[in-house]
């Protein structure tokens, strides 16, 4: 067998150096991608805390179903809310905290007008409403001034319709009104405690008063709705 030249020997081991650096590669990719698939099958430590400034929850074709976000710089008057969705991405209900601090929730009809709004006062009392849908409030349930309960009745304009509360005495005091706002029935107790049934005009002045004497017998006054002067009084035994 020929000796072989220097050049060819040169050749052979560049050859095989090729060889082993191309087998050394592939053993190395091999226990690369062994580790990161092992690592990948081992259970990753929960994290404490996630923070951000939204979170959404969508379905497969994007259409939001929750959000929970900080609504506080859109003018909706609460703050941390999470709102869930219809399949039309119309909010249906929603629960946050007001800028207050106090809590509040809402639901909405199916095309997004709030229906129920049941949240706090500025000084921190309840206060419940049930709405129509066009953010006008047709029952109210809350505190009134002295902090007396109360529950007013409205019609789509925002006109007060009916009224139960607290008189100033300290007595039950239910109020009808007409459809401008004005009273024209009221139903409450007079200083001495006795019960007493006025109606009014459309200028809210009393046209007839249905009470009782100081003596404690039964009254009827009658009232010119002009001169607010009495033109009738019925007695008892009269």
């Amino acid at each position: 067998m020929p000796a072989m030249t220097l050049e060819a020997r040169i050749d052979r081991l560049e050859r095989q150096n090729r060889s082993l650096r191309a087998g050394l590669g592939v053993a190395g990719l091999a226990l690369l991608v062994g580790g990161l698939l092992g690592l990948a099958r081992q259970p990753q430590p929960a994290p404490d805390v996630i923070k951000a400034r939204a979170f959404h929850l969508v379905r497969e074709d994007g259409t939001i179903l929750l959000k929970l976000e900080d609504t506080y710089g859109r003018n909706e008057g609460v703050s941390g809310t999470i709102t869930v969705f219809n399949g039309k991405e119309n909010p249906v209900f929603r629960v946050g905290a007001t800028p207050g601090g106090h809590g509040t929730a809402k639901t909405f009809n199916r095309d997004g007008g709030m229906i129920i709004n049941l949240t706090a006062t500025a000084d921190g009392e309840g206060y419940l409403a049930t709405v129509n849908g066009k953010d006008e409030e047709l029952v109210a349930l809350g505190v009134a001034e002295g902090g007396e309960g109360v529950v007013t009745t409205y019609n789509g304009e925002g006109k007060e319709l009916a009224e139960i509360g607290v008189s100033t005495g300290g007595h039950g005091l239910f109020k009808t009104m007409n459809k401008d706002g004005k009273t024209i029935v009221r139903l409450g107790v007079t200083t001495g405690g006795f019960g007493l049934l006025t109606t009014f005009n459309d200028n809210e002045k009393e046209l007839v008063k249905l009470g009782v004497t100081e003596n404690g017998e039964g009254q009827v006054e009658v009232f010119d709705p002009v001169g607010m002067k009495k033109t009738k009084r019925i007695n008892a035994g009269d």
